[in-house]
């Protein structure tokens, strides 16, 4: 839940950017590879990176499966195990 997290605040912040570029740096590709993942969509599409957009709504309805109780219930999870034992 945190990388997926993480990817989804690096997408928010440089979306804008990505549809410019023509190579992936391991920056980009730590956050592109586990949103293409989660979304289905391959790296790479017609020579650019296929993540050109903000897709933190399309993970979310993803990772939720479209319930905001299981989203609640998800990130609940992830809190616990943070804190520990």
């Amino acid at each position: 839940m945190g990388a997926v997290f993480a990817a989804a605040a690096v997408n928010f912040r440089h979306h804008d950017e990505w549809p410019r570029a023509t190579r992936i740096d391991e920056r980009q590709r730590t956050a592109m590879e586990p949103l293409c993942a989660i979304l289905g969509k391959d790296l790479w599409a017609q020579g650019r990176p296929t993540l050109r957009t903000n897709v933190c709504r399309e993970v979310l309805v993803k990772i939720s499966e479209g319930s905001t109780e299981r989203l609640s219930c998800l990130m609940f999870d992830y809190a616990k195990a943070l804190a520990g034992p």
